[in-house]
């Protein structure tokens, strides 16, 4: 029997009902475990207070950062000091070159190409990955005014890339509210259509973001 895990739940800084919702919401649609997404200057205090009422509501929680360097040397700065904190670094960049050394740094677990615009890059990128590519639904779900097309064409390129280079995919919701969230088996099916093999799909919101947890928990006990 799979277990499900949303690996980007982004819940809303000291809105407490909010947070209840969304715990409540990510229990109804099936998932078993989540992955709570902070700012990397996120206090202790509010990533505990989080993950109290998710974990109260019966979910596993993982703790993840994500960061958006400018530059290879910001990258490494940030990924030295918030490997022993956080159970996952995410990255996103506007910056192809901090991005490519992220995607090959053995330190960083996810990386997204939703800034990167140019189709070559994210062919250069992914053809060298070592990080999982995390694919958030919510670049589509809802897409933004008049982007429907250019979220969907990026999307569904950056499926095509994964299927030819066979990089590791994570399928995660982006939710920063209860509408944000999506059932698991909606999101598989959802990057199905988009053409991501249906098994592929499956894995990438159970096996492969369980294994990732794992690994970091390990990382951090050990």
């Amino acid at each position: 029997m799979r277990r499900f895990v949303d690996l980007c739940v982004r819940p809303p800084e000291g809105d407490l009902a909010v947070q209840e919702r969304m715990a409540a919401l990510a229990c109804e649609a099936g998932l078993s475990s989540v992955g709570l997404r902070f700012r990397s200057e996120a206090q202790t205090g509010e990533k505990e207070s989080a993950a109290k009422i998710f974990c109260d509501a019966g979910l596993d929680c993982a703790f993840g950062v994500e960061i958006a360097p400018a530059s290879r040397k910001q990258l490494l700065r940030q990924v030295r000091t918030l490997r022993e904190r956080f159970d996952f670094i995410a990255v996103r960049s506007s910056d192809p070159a901090t991005l490519a050394a992220a995607s090959r740094d053995s330190r960083v677990d996810l990386v997204s190409l939703e800034l990167q615009k140019s189709l070559r890059v994210k062919h250069s990128i992914l053809k060298a990955c070592r990080a999982a590519l995390e694919l958030e639904l919510s670049r589509i779900l809802p897409a933004p005014a008049g982007g429907v097309y250019e979220s969907l064409r990026s999307l569904c390129f950056e499926i095509e890339m994964v299927k030819r280079f066979r990089t590791d995919v994570v399928l995660s919701s982006g939710a920063a509210g209860p509408l944000g969230l999506r059932s698991p088996r909606d999101m598989a099916a959802l990057a199905t259509l988009l053409g991501l093999p249906s098994e592929i799909a499956l894995d990438a919101i159970s096996t492969r973001p369980l294994s990732l947890i794992k690994k970091g928990r390990e990382r951090l006990t050990g």
